[in-house]
């Protein structure tokens, strides 16, 4: 009777481990993606930017980025839009972060969250160059995104970034 009881608890945690194999095998599962980039050796920032860069391709909202992001930069050139003064951007001095009600729902639908301590992230900044706009980023601290029209092209140091669309890019940077 011992017998059959270990030979039963034998295949039983043999189906499991297979199932958590076989479950980890789909690249598009959290424990996938997770032991495919621990394999890599992509640090927690490079592989939330990834994620990020998933979310534009896959989630049919985020065709609305780009062209959202030009439309808040055309406002502010006409002074019609709502700032919260300076941004916090570690790496430039010329930009302002956007008040919380300029973040469009679809953004705070896929991204948006208010941490312990009350503070809404993603953070949106513009960033301009001689008083102008010249793109958005969308910022978790380490890690984003970052906005402009189709001909930008990523224009600060980063650890390492992806284009997902033209002038769409995911950044993070190591701290």
């Amino acid at each position: 009777m011992k017998t059959i009881i270990a030979i039963l608890l034998f295949v039983i945690l043999v189906a499991g481990a297979t199932i958590v194999v076989f479950k980890a095998s789909d690249q598009n599962s959290s424990l996938g993606q997770w032991i495919s980039y621990w394999k890599q050796g992509k640090v927690s920032f490079e592989q939330k930017a990834d994620g990020l860069a998933k979310d534009i391709r896959h989630v049919p909202a985020m065709a609305k980025l780009q062209p959202w992001a030009l439309d808040a930069m055309a406002r502010f050139r006409t002074g019609q839009i709502h700032t919260n003064g300076t941004s916090d951007l570690s790496w430039t001095a010329d930009a302002v972060k956007l008040a919380p009600a300029e973040t469009p729902d679809f953004i705070k639908a896929q991204w948006g969250y208010t941490n312990k301590f009350g503070e809404v992230w993603p953070e949106v900044e513009m960033v301009l160059t001689n008083g102008q706009p010249d793109f958005i980023v969308l910022n978790w601290l380490n890690w984003g995104l970052a906005v402009g029209p189709p001909e930008y092209q990523i224009s600060f140091a980063t650890s390492g970034n992806t284009e997902v669309a033209p002038g769409i890019y995911t950044f993070f940077m190591e701290q």
